[in-house]
C-alpha cells in the first residue's frame, strides 16, 4: 500500500494493483480453460485487509465481459477458469484488482491471450 494526495496534501491509502503472473502476456493457443495468478499488491498492517479479488475476461472483439469471478475471498492469489468459457480462435484481455475491508485498487495491466 502506498499513500496517495490530492491537491490539497489530504493523505490516503492506496491499495498497490495485483500483477497478473499467469498465463504471460501474449500466450497464444490457450486452451478452453486457463489457470490464472497474481502476485500480492501491498496491503499494510494498520491501513487495509485483503478479504477479496475480482477477475474478469473480455473478449477483445466486442468488449463484452465473457467471465468474472467478483468478490472471490477463496481465490485471493489465482484460480482455473472454468473450462469451456472461451472459445476457438479469439484475443481475450484479463483483469485483476484486490478488494480490502475499506479499500479498492485499481485494476490490473491487463494482459492479453489468445485460444
Amino acid at each position: 500500500m502506498q499513500l496517495d494526495s490530492d491537491e490539497d496534501g489530504n493523505m490516503w491509502p492506496e491499495i498497490v494493483p495485483p500483477v497478473i503472473t499467469a498465463p504471460s502476456n501474449g500466450l497464444t493457443g490457450v486452451l478452453a480453460s486457463v489457470a490464472l495468478t497474481v502476485s500480492l499488491g501491498a496491503f499494510v498492517s494498520g491501513y487495509d485487509t485483503h478479504v477479496s479479488t475480482d477477475y474478469r475476461i473480455t473478449d477483445t472483439s466486442n468488449g463484452n465481459v465473457v467471465w468474472s469471478s467478483l468478490t472471490n475471498a477463496v481465490n485471493l492469489l489465482g484460480l482455473l477458469v472454468p473450462a469451456l468459457t472461451l472459445s476457438t480462435g479469439k484475443t481475450y484481455r484479463i483483469e485483476a484488482r484486490f478488494r480490502g475491508t475499506k479499500y479498492l485498487s485499481e485494476w490490473s495491466n491487463a494482459i492479453t491471450i489468445s485460444t
